[in-house]
């Protein structure tokens, strides 16, 4: 079986909120072959994420997460870095334009320390400030895996 890719996009339609995306959450733990999941521009904010965040343990064939666009806060973004922390698979994390601050980018930043296998972690469009840009950046001595960081 090839790579399955599951892509759900919000804008101006129907949008997914954070009960959809707790059922996304649900079906990668129990089918979890999809490789790709993108769910840019929708409104999951950080019930949703911690949702995502707890499936991460469980869908191991998961290289690629896209958020996108959508409403998560720090919370999110703290639930989403415990389970990057552990991952294993994920090679790929896109966070920019959600509303994340220092606190959640330096969460992101412990989780680089720990896991070396992500890629590209992209990240703009959030208020990480220079605080946050600095506990990204602690992470670097000790990572290797890292070859994009989207800041921009």
């Amino acid at each position: 079986a090839g790579a399955r890719v599951a892509i759900m996009y919000g804008a101006h339609r129907r949008p997914i909120y954070d009960d959809g995306a707790t059922a996304i959450a649900d079906a990668l733990v129990a089918h979890g072959s999809v490789t790709d999941l993108k769910l840019w521009d929708n409104r999951i904010s950080d019930r949703g994420a911690a949702a995502l965040a707890r499936a991460l343990s469980y869908a191991t064939s998961l290289c690629s997460l896209t958020l996108y666009g959508n409403r998560i806060a720090d919370a999110g973004v703290i639930a989403l870095s415990d389970a990057l922390a552990a991952n294993r698979s994920l090679t790929n994390l896109g966070l920019s334009a959600n509303q994340f601050s220092h606190l959640g980018a330096a969460a992101i930043g412990g989780a680089l320390c720990a896991n070396q296998t992500l890629r590209e972690l992209h990240l703009a469009y959030n208020a990480i400030g220079d605080d946050g840009a600095l506990a990204l950046a602690k992470c670097f001595a000790s990572n290797g895996a890292l070859l994009e960081l989207g800041l921009w």
